[in-house]
């Protein structure tokens, strides 16, 4: 009789759950993927006067997420063409100490005015040192992308020049535009596009020169005994931003908690990842639950900017 009564609860159970599982396939649909509309985006400059290269990203649709939403921004705005440079946070840095607005504490560089706020991990794997009360860049890095920066780093950095992090649509945008595509600029991709673990086998890993993906032809394998002639594609979005997939990871801004404080997400992928995960790809966000002092060799940022015309119209 108790076996009896075991297989009766057992065939209940499978019953009802696959119930519940034909009600969630029911209530949980997408917005089937249907080729975007017809528009164009050209490659076209930001008006700023902060000296940095930054792209136009026109008011309207594009596609967002995993399974092409459609969604719309409905302003302008300037974003980044590059990853921000070692040689370019070094200004900041310099500029900032001089102002007493960050100081040297223990392994790191700290916000002085906001609880010693870590937004810099010093002599770690970034390239950026520290010795004899200086800072310097290890040579040839200087046009590589800063890394190891916490996400109050590359937030304090946009705001000191007037500029934000993008937020999670905002760069998802400025990558595929209304294309729909898994990567910036289609849905394949090989070793000739992107840096990311195991993208070549003549090169260490590590972080390229931002831009490094232009159509150029390198020779590269002196650090590990070759020689190889890596002829790489112009691997920029529809809006011409280049490190969109691979290199370096970008910050973004996902949005806010209950409690009202800001969740950061990465976006794009780094050097030290390969392509078995989704991080590469345009649609995914990781959102990693850790410290906001947690830094990274393969995490660095872009900013974005909107001058006064371009805000959001009421």
């Amino acid at each position: 009789m108790k076996k009896y009564l075991i297989g009766f609860v057992i065939i209940v159970v499978i019953v009802l759950g696959l119930k519940v599982y034909k009600n969630l396939q029911e209530t949980t649909k997408y917005e089937p993927y249907s080729p975007p509309e017809e528009i164009v985006y050209t490659e076209a400059p930001y008006p700023n006067s902060l000296g940095f290269d930054l792209m136009k990203v026109p008011a309207g649709p594009f596609r967002f997420g995993q399974f092409n939403k459609k969604e719309v921004l409905d302003y302008d705005y300037g974003i980044m063409r590059n990853l921000v440079t070692n040689e370019q946070f070094l200004k900041f840095i310099n500029d900032a100490l001089v102002k007493n607005y960050v100081m040297v504490k223990d392994t790191g560089l700290v916000l002085t005015d906001k609880n010693w706020l870590k937004i810099y991990t010093l002599n770690g794997k970034g390239r950026i040192k520290y010795n004899n009360g200086k800072f310097s860049i290890e040579k040839g890095y200087e046009n590589h992308p800063v890394v190891e920066v916490t996400c109050k780093g590359a937030e304090v950095f946009a705001e000191y020049y007037g500029m934000r992090l993008p937020t999670e649509k905002e760069w998802e945008k400025a990558a595929r535009g209304n294309t729909g595509n898994t990567y910036p600029w289609d849905n394949e991709i090989d070793g000739s596009y992107a840096n990311y673990l195991k993208s070549t086998d003549f090169r260490k890993p590590g972080t390229t020169p931002v831009g490094y993906y232009n159509g150029s032809t390198y020779e590269i394998g002196e650090d590990v005994g070759k020689s190889f002639m890596l002829q790489t594609k112009d691997a920029k979005s529809p809006l011409g931003c280049y490190d969109m997939c691979g290199n370096a990871y970008d910050w973004v801004v996902v949005g806010k908690n209950m409690q009202g404080t800001t969740i950061y997400g990465l976006k794009g992928g780094g050097w030290n990842f390969t392509l078995k995960f989704n991080h590469h790809k345009a649609w995914y966000t990781w959102k990693p639950s850790l410290p906001k002092t947690t830094t990274s060799p393969s995490w660095g940022f872009r900013c974005v900017l909107q001058n006064k015309q371009d805000l959001p119209k009421d």
